[in-house]
């Protein structure tokens, strides 16, 4: 299968403290939803001399480790997939070794501009920098029901360490909630391992596990092979294998994708 995914331009301006931010391009055809013209992330920011920040609009709100594919399971599982922005006003602060992130919003973007039921929704993120290689982080979300989803949320902690140049290594373990959820909540645990071969080209591994509401048992687990490419300036060539398990019904699911990417 050929998709062409996207094209987008993408441009901020920042002037005395103020940011403004805006993304426009082609929105692939989703469901029965055809292809056209899309923003998916655009906002306005400030930031004073002394840290303290402001921003609102649509984008992500501070929440995890935002690995770059959206499939992830700390991504799409906790509902930070492609274009699920929110519409929110997020208040920040900037520090020397930390960065702090609170948002609040009346939820998902895509579902208020087609009409369609939305929620509440509010996150916390706060990561700390032990040093210019290592980082650890907290985080929580919470979105009001609907008619189409109860309650539900989430909370996060994630440690990312590189101890060499060519080296990265992330691990995120969340906890999803559910109101009418008995036992055990969903837990997702995520790792991103990425070396750099030679300069250009990374090869990463990510294995990935979530389990189901109340059910430990029960879940997906992913392996995830990946190569990075990178042969010139702008130029991004990507290789990624996944291999998806149910793990009651031992059912397996297998994806190579290339892409190329142009910036």
């Amino acid at each position: 299968m050929d998709i062409f995914m996207t094209a987008d331009f993408i441009a901020a301006l920042r002037t005395h403290g103020f940011t403004a931010y805006g993304e426009v391009g082609r929105k692939p055809a989703i469901g029965s939803e055809p292809a056209g013209v899309y923003s998916y992330e655009h906002w306005i920011s400030y930031e004073s001399s002394r840290g303290l920040g402001v921003r609102v609009g649509r984008f992500y709100p501070g929440y995890g480790i935002r690995f770059a594919d959206h499939t992830d399971l700390n991504r799409a599982a906790l509902g930070f997939d492609y274009y699920q922005q929110d519409y929110a006003l997020e208040v920040s602060h900037t520090g020397e070794r930390h960065l702090l992130q609170v948002s609040v919003g009346p939820g998902r973007a895509d579902a208020i501009v087609h009409g369609d039921p939305h929620a509440f929704t509010t996150t916390g993120r706060f990561e700390w920098d032990f040093g210019p290689r290592t980082a650890l982080v907290f985080s929580g979300l919470y979105r009001d029901s609907t008619s189409l989803q109860p309650k539900n949320g989430s909370t996060g902690v994630a440690f990312g360490i590189a101890p060499t140049r060519r080296l990265s290594n992330w691990t995120e373990v969340d906890a999803q909630f559910q109101q009418g959820s008995s036992g055990a909540p969903a837990y997702v645990l995520i790792n991103e391992t990425s070396f750099e071969v030679f300069r250009g080209l990374w090869l990463k591994f990510a294995p990935q596990i979530r389990t189901d509401y109340g059910d430990t048992s029960g879940g997906t687990v992913r392996m995830n092979f990946e190569a990075d490419l990178f042969p010139r300036t702008h130029w991004n060539v990507d290789v990624s294998y996944y291999h998806d398990r149910a793990r009651l019904s031992g059912f397996t699911y297998e994806t190579l994708l290339l892409q190329l990417h142009l910036y």
